[in-house]
């Protein structure tokens, strides 16, 4: 037993020990970014609030909610003439430092929110990007007597990123909050969730922001020159092995990727090739999405949280895991050839197309900052 505990002190010790090892060079390069910014006469500050570097890798974890979350500060930068704020990333307390997105394509150099906040003491004040998962951790944060004394005299708008609304917190817990800020807001990114009864759940002004992909993002690649290919999704599933392992025995010439760790620009490239992808997340995320963008076919179970009603007649869009299961083999048989295959992509490509549009999103930003909320019925 004292082995265990000394062995367990010292790789708690080391762990530590390599932590501030790796971020000595970080806090020193985002001191000297910071310093280039002029904090005097600071009117509006603008945080996106994220968790910080994977523990083993050092770099971001790259999901469709991190890439999101680049997106709308990219078009934040863009509307200066519009809020008249600065607009910065930042990772909170409890997680490891980032210096930069590696995984994907982006100029934002990610700081400290209690540096951005001490800098830009004078602001007059902030607004506050916070995803859904983060929320109850950022109410914890700013109860604390340091923050609150940066907080002090300021006026401070937080804006809930509910990008996944399984993942939000209980509407109780979001209604007993309001009182700590001057404003409370929510964003969505799925047109499903994006309603009145939502608004009212929450008692906070909803705004609908989607999500940055639109067809023109994508490289159309027709079924001639696609490969024989299907890529699937990270995310766990008590039939997800079965699933795998029957299009494995009646399809051996299908390759099956699964997407884990993998840099957004080989994945662009992978989904360009693909003729498929099978997703165990959402149902209407990424995988699918993009997929259909880029020409090919997504499988999915309906999901009422997030698909509208318009795919679920879809024929690869199956009502649970158990129809999915028994039907998959088959249907990619049935799709494979070339005029099936086209009809069923442009299926999903039209549904996808009238939800995600590129213009309405990049509206859908500027509209937010404009104060000009979808729904803004307050209680």
């Amino acid at each position: 037993m004292k082995t265990l505990k000394s062995f367990v002190k010292f790789f708690i010790n080391e762990s530590f020990r390599r932590k501030i090892i790796r971020e000595i060079p970080i806090r020193k390069r985002q001191n000297i970014y910071l310093k280039s910014k002029d904090a005097t006469g600071s009117g509006k500050i603008i945080i996106f609030l994220i968790d910080g570097a994977d523990e083993r890798t050092g770099k971001e974890q790259v999901t469709g909610g991190i890439m999101s979350i680049a997106s709308i500060y990219e078009e934040t930068n863009k509307l200066k003439e519009v809020h008249a704020g600065e607009a910065f990333i930042c990772t909170h307390q409890y997680t490891n430092l980032l210096l930069k997105f590696t995984q994907f394509k982006s100029d934002a150099v990610i700081l400290r929110l209690e540096q951005v906040l001490k800098h830009f003491s004078n602001a007059n004040s902030f607004l506050i990007h916070v995803p859904e998962f983060l929320y109850p951790l950022f109410i914890h944060l700013i109860s604390a007597a340091n923050y609150r004394k940066l907080f002090s005299g300021k006026l401070l708008h937080v804006n809930i990123l509910n990008q996944n609304i399984k993942l939000m917190p209980p509407a109780d817990f979001i209604r007993n909050s309001r009182s700590l800020f001057h404003k409370l807001t929510m964003t969505t990114a799925h047109e499903r969730y994006s309603t009145s009864e939502v608004q009212r759940l929450y008692g906070i002004p909803l705004h609908k922001l989607s999500v940055y992909g639109g067809p023109e993002r994508y490289d159309f690649v027709p079924f001639e020159h696609k490969e024989n290919l299907m890529i699937v999704s990270p995310d766990s599933h008590p039939l997800k092995e079965q699933v795998l392992s029957e299009l494995t025995l009646k399809h051996p010439d299908l390759q099956i990727k699964i997407i884990e760790k993998m840099p957004y620009a080989e994945y662009l490239q992978l989904i360009r090739r693909a003729k498929w992808a099978l997703t165990f997340g959402e149902g209407l995320d990424y995988y699918f999405l993009e997929t259909v963008f880029s020409g090919g076919i997504g499988f999915a179970v309906y999901n009422k949280e997030f698909f509208t009603p318009e795919f679920e007649p879809l024929e690869t869009v199956y009502p649970d895991y158990a129809d999915l299961a028994t039907c998959i083999a088959h249907d990619v048989a049935r799709l494979s050839e070339p005029n099936i295959f086209k009809l069923a992509n442009k299926a999903q490509f039209d549904i996808c197309k009238q939800l995600y549009k590129h213009d309405e999103y990049l509206q859908n930003i500027k509209s937010f900052y404009e104060e000009r909320y979808t729904f803004n019925i307050e209680e």
